[in-house]
């Protein structure tokens, strides 16, 4: 077992009725987890005869196709997966076939394209759209027969290794005897699949029904297209190109080797000895590419060719979110080099739908090129990186209470749940969901309980989530019936007992133990707000963050640690940043309940904002912002395509998705064909980070008619509480009538227990109230939700603890000075009597020029300006005269004479004639002193140092040229060092601080 001991300084071992016990790990705090698989957790015999528990308690590393250069971590949740440790799941859910196989299942690095490692080569095939509205088991992944198959003249290999991955790519390598060997390199984003021989036995290709269409204008590639099928009969197949460098010649016999020019493209199929081909490479050449392709026009191939031999060799995804702004940058690199030495080293990029209508880049690197597949269009750009920019419309750990009238009702609902509920005995029902989820509710109704004011009842609620979370972070010996285990071997943190195979498929874990972390960040709040007291998230927090980074680590960690012992795991290991979503499957074959993940995302956000982790909070902040626009772009109908119109499929009749695989959706669950399921699923939990729901009304209101056509009516109460979850999910459009609904429905005819009673009561009349999602306003702090009713706007904000009263500015010119440790709601309503439209200020020589502009004016007495130098406490400086009355344009001017050095911050407090004030947005005007430093070389293509000319103490931070933190340093004396060379050319920023005066500057470095 590993311990992590409250009073644990010391690392020591020894033997504990034959368990090993290792107490120390993370020093100073509780918590602990267990290195033995639980003695009684045998599979069952009735179920299959092969299991994947086997392999991870038995230890049994040989299951793992790890080659020797393979690096970091076991990885799971890939889009490759399979490939790194692949069996074959049947229809019998968690349980997999006895034959093993180590090579891969279908793998899909974009949706049109297939790609499967098979024991005589890569298979490839082109299937844009394949989707069905049946069972999960079929959730619309196409394993049809290959359209190509590269390999090398008939020889096998008995498996396929993973020798090399990025955040998007990988490289397999299949040993096919005699001192050959195939190297493959694909990834998500790109067309393109890399090949690379070893040895001097030549590659082949084999082809299953294709007919020669076109030969590039160079003579050196050639593109194939699907002949089994009438025109217009089947849209699953595409083009398929292949791309040799020049002086390459093949043959179908082995004896008569031909140029791709002398090969008819008049239509003709392969079949027969014509399917077959040997590939003679130049002499010292080893590479050559194949890829899909939109089209089959010989502008299209020759486009493809330009860039099919700059080979992908890293990819990596990074990301930072800006406070100030509410703004997510996402950024995806693809480092390449030419393989023919030739100079370039951009290529052709396929972008999804939630990427390029968010993305910098586009159309502006548009080749006017896409692809048909079950997600919308993908389009295709040129470059090696591009980002997207996303806006945080907004979460909280609960909704603002700002509904008087139904707070008697509410109060009594609270305490009849909280008179139903004693400790949870985790033994009962489902072990999982009905513990950690019984834990999450017992959390999130004690916010309900706060808010309406029965305190007795939310005490009682917060000690059994205390008290079930920390049993769940304790493993002391012999005890299994809440407890978390770490395989080191698979680098993989589990709960016993487990739920859905959670524990034998590493499977579901970001759905589970969401539940935890949430319900974790609001006892940890309430620590503070009740007891001024952040000793229980210091005591478990360690121990809650090593499970938070299980499911997705934001640190990258590539270093084994120096004990096997302690806790290693993969960077984001269940969010997939290409596809923007996570995977349940831990080959990355489906995700059901995409709200589940978006549940752990806003707990790792509640998590990181009320304990001061930034780094979690915008991982957090990262998965939340951007699985949700998936989810209503691919769970839900988000671009308004509509059915039939490229959304889905022609012959897929629904507005919604249950579940989502790789190269489809299926309107399925996995536990029941009810309409109430297959939209519930996508809801529940429903929490103050749910409000992601009503950023689109209108495909709220398209998501709820589509259950309602399903259903074959309004939802009633044979869906239990599911009925619940529906009308909630109703109110987030038509508050008013899904509130009537529960009130003279729901709760009287007891469609759900006193659970959703109580949680769809606060959500629809609380909606009811402050109207729908007011998504075109954000504010400068990370948990915030904004709503628009009748021409008043409800302005809701969490202040974590440890923040003190802070000012919080929105978007739209409004400013609130929010109390400390608090959710809180401000209701403004009708036309501003001053509207302000502009607010800067700029350094002129020694002083700083301050401007503010007015549209409107109404009894406006006079400005009062303020400054402050640390952004919380400010002064006055001014006091300007106000005009009155106007309905033009008004602009103001001041000059500060005496700014202090480095950072000074500005707001304007506007007072009316009857002495009402309001409080504009804080600007800031950094005021530097002189800074000087050098940078040696520049430009480098390795080191730089920087030196710097006075005694200071200096920050600094490296950036690309889309802005992204790369590298960051503080504490600097006299010089730093930075190593480039991971970096791929081209620009970066130098941002230099220094700390004693607040001056910055900034400069390029130049990467050769």
């Amino acid at each position: 077992m590993r311990k992590i001991m409250l009073l644990g300084i010391l690392l020591y071992c020894f033997q504990v009725m034959g368990q090993e016990v290792f107490p120390g790990g993370i020093y100073g705090v509780g918590g602990s987890y267990n290195l033995t698989y639980p003695p009684e957790l045998c599979p069952d015999p009735g179920n299959c005869n092969f299991d994947l528990y086997n392999l991870i308690g038995g230890g049994n590393t040989a299951a793992m196709s790890k080659g020797s250069t393979y690096p970091g971590p076991f990885q799971t949740h890939n889009w490759w997966n399979s490939a790194l440790w692949n069996v074959n799941t049947p229809a019998c859910v968690g349980d997999i076939t006895t034959t093993e196989n180590m090579h891969s299942n279908a793998m899909y690095p974009i949706p049109p394209m297939i790609i499967e490692a098979e024991s005589y080569g890569i298979s490839l095939r082109y299937r844009p759209i394949a989707l069905n509205g049946g069972g999960p088991n079929n959730t619309g992944n196409f394993f049809a027969d290959e359209d190509i198959v590269f390999g090398f003249n008939g020889a096998t290999c008995s498996r396929t290794d993973v020798v090399n991955y990025g955040d998007m790519h990988v490289t397999l390598e299949q040993d096919m005897g005699g001192g050959n060997k195939l190297y493959t390199t694909a990834s998500q984003g790109s067309p393109y699949i890399f090949f690379e021989r070893q040895g001097t036995a030549e590659p082949t290709f084999f082809l299953f029904f294709l007919k020669a269409t076109a030969v590039s204008t160079s003579g050196n590639s050639i593109t194939f297209d699907r002949s089994c099928c009438p025109a217009g009969t089947n849209p699953h197949f595409g083009k398929i190109a292949l791309f040799f460098p020049p002086g390459t010649t093949i043959s179908n016999d082995g004896i008569n080797y031909i140029p791709l020019t002398t090969i008819p493209t008049n239509g003709s199929e392969y079949g027969g000895n014509n399917r077959y081909w040997r590939i003679r490479l130049p002499a010292g050449v080893n590479h050559f590419t194949t890829a899909i392709m939109p089209d089959g026009s010989q502008e299209t191939l020759d486009l493809y060719e330009q860039y099919a031999f700059n080979k992908i060799t890293d990819t990596r995804f990074t990301y930072s979110y800006d406070e100030a702004t509410a703004t997510l940058t996402s950024t995806f690199d693809f480092i390449t080099t030419n393989v023919l030495g030739n100079s370039g080293n951009e290529s052709l990029l396929v972008l999804y739908l939630h990427q390029y209508l968010y993305s910098p880049q586009y159309p502006a690197n548009s080749v006017g090129l896409n692809y048909s597949s079950s997600r919308g269009y993908m389009e295709v750009i040129t470059g090696n990186q591009f980002s997207t920019v996303m806006k945080n419309y907004g979460l909280l750990p609960a909704l603002g209470w700002a509904n008087t009238a139904d707070s008697i009702q509410l109060y009594n609902l609270v305490q009849t749940f909280a008179d139903s509920r004693n400790y949870i005995n985790t033994n009962c029902g489902d072990p999982v969901y009905g513990a950690l989820g019984a834990l999450h509710e017992c959390a999130r109704i004690a916010e309900i309980a706060h808010a309406v004011g029965n305190y007795a009842a939310r005490d009682k609620l917060l000690n059994i989530a205390k008290e079930g979370i920390e049993r769940w972070l304790t493993s002391p010996d012999g005890e299994y019936t809440a407890m978390y285990h770490y395989d080191k071997d698979f680098n993989w943190l589990t709960p016993f007992p487990s739920a859905f195979d959670a524990d034998r498929l590493l499977q579901d874990s970001h759905f589970h133990h969401g539940y935890l972390i949430y319900a974790a960040a609001i006892v940890a709040r309430f620590e503070s707000v009740l007891y001024n007291s952040t000793t229980w998230a210091t005591e478990w927090g360690p121990m809650i963050e090593v499970v938070i980074r299980n499911i997705n680590d934001y640190r990258r960690d590539m270093t084994p640690p120096a004990n096997p012992d302690d806790v290693w795991f993969p960077y984001l290991r269940y969010f997939d940043p290409y596809a923007g979503h996570s995977w349940a499957g831990h080959d990355a074959s489906n995700q059901e309940s995409v709200s589940e993940a978006i549940n752990f995302a806003a707990g790792a956000v509640m998590w990181g904002e009320t304990t001061g982790n930034t780094a979690i909070r915008d991982m957090g902040l990262m998965m939340y912002i951007t699985e949700t626009e998936a989810a209503r772009m691919y769970w839900w109908d988000g671009a308004r395509r509509g059915l039939n119109n490229g959304f889905y499929a022609p012959n897929y009749a629904h507005y919604h998705g249950a579940i989502l695989a790789p190269g489809g959706v299926a309107y399925a669950t996995f536990f029941g064909a009810n309409p109430h399921y297959m939209h519930g699923i996508t809801y529940v939990p429903i929490t103050g980070s749910s409000i992601w729901m009503g950023v689109d009304p209108a495909g709220a209101a398209n998501n709820h008619a589509d259950f309602e056509a399903a259903f074959g009516g309004p939802t009633d109460g044979s869906g239990g509480f599911w009925s619940s979850v529906m009308l909630m999910q109703q109110a987030v459009y038509d508050a008013a009538t899904a509130k009537t609904r529960f009130l003279n429905e729901a709760i009287p005819n007891n469609w759900s227990g006193p659970d959703y009673d109580v949680e769809g009561l606060y959500w629809i009349t609380t909606f009811d109230s402050v109207g729908r999602v007011d998504a075109s306003v954000q504010a400068d702090v990370a948990s915030f939700a904004v709503f628009k009713k009748d021409g008043c706007r409800h302005y809701m904000i969490y202040n974590a603890p440890g923040k003190g009263e802070r000012m919080v500015n929105f978007s739209d010119g409004q400013s609130f000075l929010v109390p400390a440790d608090t959710i809180v709601t401000y209701r403004v309503c009708g036309i501003l009597p001053v509207r302000l439209t502009d607010f800067y200020g700029k350094r002129n020589a020694e002083v700083v020029d301050l401007f503010w502009s007015t549209s409107s004016e109404k009894d406006n007495e006079y400005f009062i300006l303020e400054r402050s130098i640390d952004g919380k406490n400010f002064i006055q400086i001014a006091r300007v005269k106000g005009m009155g009355n106007s309905s033009s344009m008004q602009h103001y001017f001041y000059k500060d004479v005496n700014p202090h050095i480095g950072m000074n911050y500005y707001r304007l407090r506007q007072a009316d004639t009857d002495g009402k004030e309001s409080i504009s947005r804080v600007i800031s005007v950094n005021f530097d002193a002189s800074i000087t430093f050098s940078i040696i070389p520049n430009p480098t293509d390795q080191l730089i140092t920087i030196s710097f000319n006075e005694s200071s103490e200096y920050s600094i931070s490296l950036h690309s040229s889309l802005g992204q933190m790369l590298f960051e340093r503080d504490n600097v004396i006299n010089s730093e060092q930075i190593d480039l060379s991971e970096y791929p050319s081209g620009m970066y920023m130098l941002k230099v601080i220094d700390k004693e005066t607040g001056a910055w500057k900034v400069e390029k470095v130049l990467k050769k």
